[in-house]
């Protein structure tokens, strides 16, 4: 029997698990790291299509700070190999900068971080394995990188074992102008010997990033500052040699007069690249998010798709998963999304200013998306309809209609400990997108992990504390009638081992499901069985000792 708790002031939904359920996917949430996972910087890479790595920075009560990173399954389990407070990856003598990962292509990823050394900052990388552990070659502390003063690396696959690493430099006192320098590190932790051993040098750069697509192409952006105060973007396509691509402009291609941030590249499968970016916004005092997102695509040769021009602005980007583009956008005051095809026009159903994720209009900080596999988005949000910013999550499928069985002002996704203060969603491979996010409270910053998945109804909307007496029974079910999952509010009076079994017209157990709650609480609870039961009408039985409770299910064709 696998137990989960939860304080009579906190609601947590718990979902359970015995062999036939997902077991391990808490509908609060997984926390990173376990007891240990305060921390902060937390970033995530898909690494095969049922894995996700995690990393992140977590301070020290002795002082100084360390990088740790720990691996999912896309059922919810720690992986084979991976403590539960994470592998520790680095030491730091102090709290700075970022942590960046990528995957590595066979289960593990790579991490790179710029680790303080004196009054400056140095970048190393290092390979960590399918089993938590560094690979073969690689030093316990990380390989170095750089030399000279640098910071915020960035990291991709190389597609043949290795990883290529970006960071940038500075030349000290007294201009302190930035360039970049990206490095192709191969798996054995040795310089690639196809590319410079001192890597290759981009000057007067203040930001970039970095994609490599199945045909080896190297795609590099990079933010530069022009004479006085203009900037522009650059993207360029590299060979597996550094070289600048012969079939692409040799000098990159350029977006003049705009002040980039936050760049990502997304190639097409077709020697091109999609590219999103957000624009620095000029403000007094607090720049609050907007739709400032831009996306277009730039085609084989490097040419910009000028079908691509007209595209909206947006929170976020990314692909759809069949060849196209989502953007995340507010609709008419509520969080949504538009779908385009390749040539940046919108699929049938999806309209020109979004389609709406939910019915009611939210005070909103972002909205994020990524494809459900299947022609569809999930939508994920931030807003404070309860006086806290939380994460909301909905699903439009390929007609961009609100998906079956999702509620209509969206599912609450987050443990509800403290206030959010970011979020991503990563898509595994099949039909599985992975939430993250993390809370902040007075004492500390921690780490969620949840999954998504087309074929079930999102999470329960936020549960509140019992208004007086808690009384004994399931009390809701959701969908009923139900043709898939369904979930079921409970109520228990008493701490101690409870079951709700799913039960047929007959009296024969379908599935069940072992909690518990500390004092009394309600909690959700989440069967799978229900999607593939003959039409008809079911029970679910709620025992904890001597008591019992049912209620009634449908279920349809």
């Amino acid at each position: 029997m696998r137990l989960a708790w939860c304080s009579p002031a906190l609601v947590l939904a718990v979902l359970l698990a015995p062999a036939l359920a997902r077991a391990a996917w808490l509908p609060g949430g997984n926390r990173i790291g376990g007891a240990a996972g305060s921390g902060f910087g937390f970033v995530a890479a898909a690494s095969g299509p049922e894995r996700i790595v995690v990393a992140w920075a977590r301070p020290l009560a002795s002082g100084g700070a360390e990088v740790r990173a720990q691996a999912w399954t896309a059922e919810g389990d720690l992986a084979t190999g991976w403590p539960s407070a994470g592998v520790l990856v680095s030491q730091l003598p102090s709290v700075y900068g970022r942590v960046a990962i990528c995957e590595d292509g066979a289960g593990g990823a790579f991490v790179a971080w710029a680790k303080p050394e004196g009054y400056e900052s140095i970048v190393y990388v290092q390979h960590v394995s399918a089993g938590g552990s560094p690979a073969t070659g690689w030093p316990a502390e990380g390989l170095r990188l750089s030399e000279s003063p640098s910071a915020w690396p960035v990291v991709t696959h190389d597609g043949a074992g290795g990883v290529i690493v970006g960071w940038l430099e500075h030349d000290g006192p007294p201009t302190y102008v930035y360039h970049a320098r990206i490095r192709n590190i191969d798996a054995s932790g040795a310089p690639a010997p196809s590319w410079p051993v001192e890597g290759l040098v981009i000057p007067n750069v203040y930001d970039m990033n970095l994609a490599v697509d199945s045909k080896g192409h190297v795609f590099v952006s990079t933010a530069e500052h022009e004479q006085g105060a203009s900037a522009r973007m650059r993207v360029l396509r590299l060979d597996g040699s550094a070289a600048p691509d012969p079939g692409w402009p040799q000098t990159g291609a350029l977006f003049p007069n705009v002040f980039p941030a936050q760049m990502r590249l997304f190639p097409d499968g077709a020697g091109g690249v999609f590219a999103g970016w957000s624009e620095y916004l000029i403000c007094t005092d607090f720049c609050p998010p907007s739709p400032s997102r831009w996306a277009t695509r730039l085609l084989g040769d490097g040419s910009h798709d000028d079908r691509w021009i007209s595209s909206p602005r947006a929170y976020s980007n990314e692909p759809d998963r069949t060849g196209g583009m989502l953007l995340g956008l507010v609709s008419d005051g509520r969080p949504g999304a538009l779908r385009l095809d390749a040539g940046g026009a919108a699929m049938p159903g999806w309209a020109v200013e979004g389609n709406a994720a939910m019915t009611e209009v939210v005070d909103l900080w972002e909205v994020l998306v990524a494809g459900d596999g299947e022609g569809g988005a999930f939508v994920a949000w931030r807003d404070n309809r309860t006086g806290r910013e939380r994460l909301y999550a909905s699903r439009l499928d390929a007609s961009g209609r609100l998906a079956n069985g999702w509620p209509p002002t969206g599912s609450f996704v987050g443990a509800g400990h403290g206030n959010l203060s970011g979020a991503q969603l990563l898509t595994l491979g099949g039909d599985v997108v992975i939430a993250l996010w993390d809370e902040w409270t007075s004492s500390e910053t921690s780490g969620y992990l949840m999954a998504l998945r087309p074929g079930e109804p999102g999470p329960l909307a936020p549960l509140r504390p019992a208004q007086g007496d808690v009384g004994f029974g399931v009390v809701q079910v959701r969908p009923n009638p139900a043709n898939g999952p369904i979930a079921a509010i409970v109520e228990l009076q008493n701490e101690g081992p409870a079951k709700l079994d799913l039960v047929d017209a007959a009296g024969r157990v379908l599935e069940s499901q072992e909690f518990g709650f500390q004092l009394q609480a309600r909690g959700a609870v989440s069967f799978n069985r229900a999607r593939t039961l003959p039409p008809g009408v079911y029970w679910l039985r709620l025992t904890q000792g001597r008591r019992l409770a049912s209620r009634k299910v449908v279920v349809l064709e």
